[in-house]
């Protein structure tokens, strides 16, 4: 997106919107532009634009912005598509904040260009997920039983996720990831699948092993970042329900613990790149059924 600030003006045009997401989808594009926080700030909307790389060349106007609110202020451009009789109204596809102080010379006469990328809105929750879990210590195997993912959020243009559960096992420089099957559009993913794993069960291994279960919506591969949310075991254990579950599941060897896990965001968040001008999972998953 390239957004561009003129005394108090805004022009832009915006290139890829929604990326791969739903390619064969018509994007009929409005952006929303506002200085939250000003008298003079308020949404103002620019005219629809058909296709994924609209060009708008329209100005809005934001008066008597002082000097103060330039050091404090955002400028915030929300772009929508828009909706129809059966959408009901705007679906937000993503939005840019860029605040006045990182805008050189915003008081001059200069035009200005700012190349700044359009993120979507992190949803404040994330679902849960049930799972239970079990140490083998002379078959030298660990069973996670994948019960369901609930209440997991809706995206935008993609709406209710295609649902793949990963679940990463690793002890030292050894490392496994097996794949549940894919639940497509819904936000209550029920699968009873046992997902089984080979591992070391000394107390040493043991207490070395990490495990991640993560959950994936395959809507938004396309995109690099598709992961909704995770839970963990082992070592990488966080929360208390994380934690009571694994030191159930590793004093008690051979019997099946229990756990329900509000899913958070990854430890390690995705390299964004932002552009300058001119510029294989295993599917080895045992129905439990």
């Amino acid at each position: 997106m390239y957004p561009s600030i003129l005394n108090g003006f805004q022009h832009y045009n915006l290139d890829s919107l929604a990326g791969q997401l739903k390619p064969d989808m018509e994007i009929h594009a409005i952006c929303k532009v506002s200085i939250p926080g000003i008298k003079t700030g308020k949404e103002q909307s620019s005219e629809v634009k058909r296709g994924r790389d609209p060009v708008y060349n329209q100005e809005f106007f934001f008066d008597s912005v002082s000097v103060e609110e330039i050091d404090t202020k955002n400028v915030v451009v929300a772009v929508y598509h828009q909706g129809n009789a059966k959408l009901g109204k705007d679906i937000l596809i993503g939005e840019a904040t860029i605040p006045l102080r990182e805008i050189r010379e915003v008081n001059s006469k200069k035009e200005i260009k700012v190349i700044e990328e359009i993120k979507q809105q992190a949803p404040k929750k994330l679902g849960k997920i049930y799972i239970t879990s079990c140490i083998e210590k002379e078959s030298k195997r660990m069973t996670i039983n994948l019960k369901k993912a609930e209440d997991l959020p809706r995206y935008g243009l993609t709406g209710a996720p295609d649902v793949c559960v990963k679940i990463t096992v690793a002890q030292g420089e050894k490392s496994q990831t097996k794949s549940s099957r894919v639940l497509k559009s819904t936000t209550t993913a029920v699968y009873n699948e046992a997902v089984m794993f080979l591992c070391g069960t000394t107390k040493q291994e043991i207490n070395n092993m990490k495990i991640t279960v993560s959950v994936h919506d395959m809507n938004r591969t396309c995109t690099g970042d598709d992961i909704i949310g995770v839970a963990y075991l082992g070592q990488l254990a966080q929360d208390k329900s994380e934690v009571d579950q694994w030191k159930n599941t590793v004093e008690h060897i051979g019997k099946e613990y229990k756990g329900t896990h509000h899913l958070k965001a990854p430890n390690a968040a995705p390299t964004v790149h932002v552009a300058e001008p001119g510029e294989d999972d295993n599917d080895d998953v045992e129905n439990d059924e």
